[in-house]
Formats: C-alpha cells, structure tokens, sequence
C-alpha cells in the first residue's frame, strides 16, 4: 500500500512525472491530475476610522480564549449562498492606519510625484484615489486642522476579503520545463479568478456592505482595480489538484482516496479536495487523513481504532 501525501503542488507534480506506463503520467488517463488547482485569494481595503473600536475588537486579530486563540470572521450564512448560487467570502477587520483606500492611494500618487517612490501602477493609484474623491477632500482638512497639534488620529480598520475560488479546469498545476536538482520537471501553476467568479463575489460583496454600512458600489469597483493590477495576496492553501470523485472520468481518487485504477495507490492531503471554501484547509485534511488511516487498517484486516470510521465528524467548529 502506498499513500502520497506531498501537499496540493507536489501531489499532481509526482503522479505526472511518474511517467514510466503512460507518458501522460499516472492516473492521468482524463487529464485530470493537477486540474481545478484551487486557492484562497484575499484583499486588504483600507477603511480608515470605520465603526466602533470595541465593537470589531474581536475581528482585528488573534484573540486568546481559555488555552486556544480564535480569530473573529464574517461569512454569508449558508442559506443566503444556496438561495443566490454564490461562491463563498470571509470577511474581518485587521488594524490598520486611519486612511481609507483613496487617500492611501493619493498618498502614493504624490510621494511618486516627489520622487520619494519608484513608479509602479501609478495610473491604478489614480483611479483608486478618485474612486472617492470626497475622503481624500475631507482627510486633506481634517489634516489641515490639527496642524500645528500634537493629536495623532487614531487607529482605523482595513476590511480583508478573503474569496472562494470555484473549480474550474483551466486552473491548474502542470509541468514545466526547467528541471530540480533530480533532474524531474518542476511544477507550473496557472490560476486565475474567472468572469463568473467575479459575478458572485462582486454580488456578494454589494449584500454584505449593505450589512455593514458601507458603500457596496464603491467597494466592489476598488476590489475589482485591485484584482487587475495583482494586488491580493494568497494563504498558500493548495487544493483540488487530484479530486475526489466516485466517476474515474471526473476525478482522480474514489471516496476512499484511493486512485483510479491503481488498487494499491492513495493520496491524501489538500489535493483530494473537490471545492475550497473559504475556511483554512488543515482541519479537514487531518479528519481525512485519519478516516483514510482507518480504511488501509481495515483494508489489511487490523483492528480499527474507531467502530466506525464513517462516524469521523468533518463539520469545522464555528466562533
């Protein structure tokens, strides 16, 4: 019995590489391996002084609770993404400073016009200042009345958006042609948020500004400027690269995470996954890694350490 379990790039990268039987690699037989490569994506916006500070205390960072640390989100309730089809989001609050996103973006646009920074993106600089002229007007004179003072504003909130990446084929992991120090081809990411993905996300993001007082128009249209110029960042949270699906023809491992036509091959790990979500990936892989355990203890005819392994609770604790 052999288990890979090399995490959601290398997974794909060594059954494509295993290339000895079938050129294509193993288990490759629908070109599956490495397709509908999947990520968490996330934005910070910055919002200036936005709201209560005791009231999203609990949302800006990690706060310890009894002997665990928990961090506060804000997601769709599972009813509301059923009713409108739409991809899942996170929301919370890290701290930040007191500007909101145009006038950081000002900020930007002036320092590269005094050569105090190099010329990157000024022209999204641009369009995100003016995206709310009226808060960089009202920063410029709130600044002007405490010239001369020694009053520091105080701290303000981004909102950091964290987006469901959807299945999709066309993102994947594939081999490249540079090799490692083995001589093996390393492995080629391709990723990208569809016109679909967007649809949902913009749409989700217009309910819950509507939820939390802000402008859902103007939040959608600065998150989109974002996108295009690359400005988010990822939780490195790999998955979907070797699907679980009962049809060989629609995934790579059946649901006992064995591969498709080889009896003595599984993989567990992040890669298995069918849909990402938006929580992080690590619960799951665990209670998977643990179900799977019990299935090869059972599949060679050693006690189990559970009567039933189905009976694993997959559900992930909620704040």
């Amino acid at each position: 019995m052999f288990v890979l379990a090399a995490g959601g790039v290398e997974n794909p990268r060594i059954l494509l590489c295993s290339d000895d039987a079938d050129r294509n690699g193993l288990a490759n037989a629908h070109d599956l391996v490495g397709r509908f490569f999947m990520e968490h994506w996330y934005l910070d916006i910055p919002l200036g002084r936005w709201g209560a500070a005791e009231d999203l205390v609990f949302y800006g960072g990690r706060q310890p609770v009894g002997a665990s640390t928990v961090w506060g989100q804000i997601v769709l309730s599972e009813e509301l993404m059923r009713k409108e089809r739409l991809a899942g989001l996170s929301l919370w609050f890290p701290s930040t400073s007191p500007a909101p996103l145009s006038v950081c973006s000002t900020q930007r646009v002036m320092a590269i016009l005094r050569g105090r920074a190099r010329l990157t993106q000024p022209f999204t600089d641009i369009r995100l200042a003016l995206s709310d002229p009226g808060e960089v007007a009202r920063h410029v004179l709130s600044k002007l009345s405490r010239r001369g003072e020694n009053r520091q504003p105080r701290g303000g909130y981004s909102l950091r958006v964290q987006l469901e990446q959807t299945p999709n084929p066309e993102n994947r992991i594939r081999l490249s042609p540079e090799r490692d120090r083995h001589g093996e081809p390393r492995a080629e990411l391709l990723l990208r948020l569809t016109d679909e993905d967007w649809r949902s996300h913009a749409k989700s993001l217009r309910i819950a500004a509507a939820e939390l007082g802000l402008n859902g128009r103007r939040l959608t249209r600065q998150i989109r400027l974002m996108l295009r110029a690359g400005r988010n960042g990822f939780f490195w949270h790999h998955t979907g690269t070797t699907r679980m699906h009962g049809d060989p023809a629609r995934g790579v491992v059946d649901a006992d995470c064995r591969v498709h036509g080889v009896s003595n091959l599984f993989v567990a790990g992040s890669s298995i996954f069918p849909t990402g979500g938006t929580a992080p990936p690590t619960l799951t892989i665990v209670a998977l890694a643990l179900r799977l355990a019990e299935h090869l203890r059972q599949s060679r005819g050693m006690p189990g350490r559970s009567a039933d392994p189905q009976s694993l609770d997959f559900t992930p604790p909620s704040v």
